[in-house]
């Protein structure tokens, strides 16, 4: 929001929704509660799929967004 506006920060976090939607199993439900946090509900059997899912996220965003014009690393 400081560098492009609020209106271009709305739609690098539509992107940021978008891939993190990618990443997560299907079952899985992903929200925006504020700003630029996210919420995840997820259906867990056992411990280990929890940090299986936030190990997906976080590759998730290892990538850089194109955006207006430049790669963006989030």
């Amino acid at each position: 929001n400081d560098v492009f506006g609020r209106s271009k920060g709305d739609e690098i976090i539509k992107q940021v929704a978008q891939r993190l939607e990618e990443y997560l199993p299907k079952d899985n439900v992903i929200g925006r509660i504020s700003g630029d946090e996210f919420i995840v509900i997820a259906h867990l059997k056992k411990k280990e799929d929890a940090v299986y899912g936030v190990n997906q996220l976080m590759s998730a965003l290892k990538f850089s967004f194109k955006f207006n014009g430049h790669q963006l690393k989030i």
